[in-house]
């Protein structure tokens, strides 16, 4: 039992590096049907824009498929402001190999480089503060590598997105890894493997009074706040397979959400937070589920044909909670998809020889 629970923790924590906004989309997936003219019932009416990367490039387009613009800068992981004026994105420097965090306006105008020259290597979920003031990130300061013997430092630090101050919360040898922001911006979540598994933390935000808050001998992972702030969503192989679990913020009343021999990971509220979207490893497919907060009514968004491959993750609610942004992948290929959180309604927003990633739903 013990070597099969590891067999299965060794595939969540590599799908959970997968989706550390690396996803090279290595993979092949059945194709889905392409809808290229929306008409009557599939057209999608209120007009919402949907940030994503197309072949390292920043797009937006709305969301009934119309108004594509390119941005014209090169980048990857965009996430809109809280505001929704600006975009913050990861793009790579060629003069000193680093990876530096920009900002720039929703026009695409007025970049900044927030953390320039720091020799740093920034990498992975980047995440706004709900005020707007600071972006989260983890980055490998210095990782010491020797030969065979790697010794991996990951650590959370936020920059400042008006002056770029940059401040390093967690200092470990250990890897501190998916930080997210309470919703009064007080706080941050994160997982981390400091104590030899990986549990969820919580700390304030400049790096204080910081708590195990999960506690036990197995792994959790992926924390997820609750728009009210109460609850926290996440991951964990505690019953033996990959599930999704919530709990109050504080970490107690640890319950189970999702119950199966499936690896449910990567649990992303609704904006009214009455559903939870996540992403299942069902034998070799990926496919996006959504559940109540009560753990009824699972559906599958995307089920994937009978004996093909499907490669479907990164969800993203709209802002009305209707809706959901994802990526479906064939051929090495991203293309971004919108369906309604019933299931129904399912269009191919993209539709493109592109490579399209990383879709984020304008707040």
């Amino acid at each position: 039992m013990r070597i099969i629970q590891k067999i299965k923790l060794i595939v969540i924590i590599i799908i959970s590096i997968y989706f550390c906004c690396v996803i090279t989309g290595c993979y092949q997936v059945e194709p889905i049907e392409k809808i290229t003219e929306k008409t009557g019932e599939e057209k999608i009416t209120d007009n919402r824009r949907i940030l994503f990367s197309s072949d390292g490039e920043l797009c937006i387009i709305n969301d009934d498929g119309s108004g594509l613009t390119n941005l014209n800068k090169e980048g990857d992981c965009p996430t809109w402001s809280p505001d929704s004026k600006k975009i913050a994105f990861i793009t790579g420097n060629i003069e000193n190999g680093n990876s530096e965090i920009h900002i720039i306006n929703a026009d695409g105008f007025e970049n900044i480089c927030l953390t320039s020259n720091r020799k740093i290597l920034y990498y992975g979920n980047i995440a706004w503060s709900p005020d707007g003031k600071y972006i989260a990130f983890k980055s490998d300061h210095d990782s010491i590598f020797k030969e065979n013997a790697p010794i991996i430092n990951v650590d959370i630090n936020v920059v400042n997105t008006d002056n770029s101050e940059l401040t390093r919360l967690t200092n470990n040898k250990a890897e501190d890894e998916w930080p997210v922001w309470s919703p009064d911006s007080k706080k941050i979540a994160f997982m981390s493997n400091r104590d030899g598994n990986w549990e969820i933390y919580v700390m304030n935000t400049n790096g204080s009074e910081l708590t195990n808050i999960t506690n036990n001998k197995t792994d959790d992972l992926h924390p997820a706040w609750s728009p009210d702030g109460k609850k926290i969503a996440f991951s964990s192989n505690r019953d033996g397979s990959g599930d999704i679990y919530l709990m109050n913020a504080d970490g107690s009343d640890q319950t189970q959400l999702t119950n199966n021999y499936n690896i449910d990971f990567n649990p992303v509220w609704s904006t009214d937070g009455k559903k939870i979207a996540y992403v299942s490893n069902i034998g070799t497919n990926l496919e996006i589920f959504v559940v109540n907060t009560d753990g009824s009514n699972p559906i599958n968004l995307t089920k994937s044909p009978e004996g093909k491959y499907g490669e479907h993750h990164s969800p993203s609610w709209s802002p009305d909670s209707e809706k959901i942004a994802y990526i479906s992948v064939f051929r090495d290929k991203g293309e971004i998809y919108i369906i309604n959180a019933d299931g129904s309604k399912k269009i191919n927003l993209t539709n493109d020889p592109a490579d399209d990633r990383y879709p984020s739903w304008q707040p």
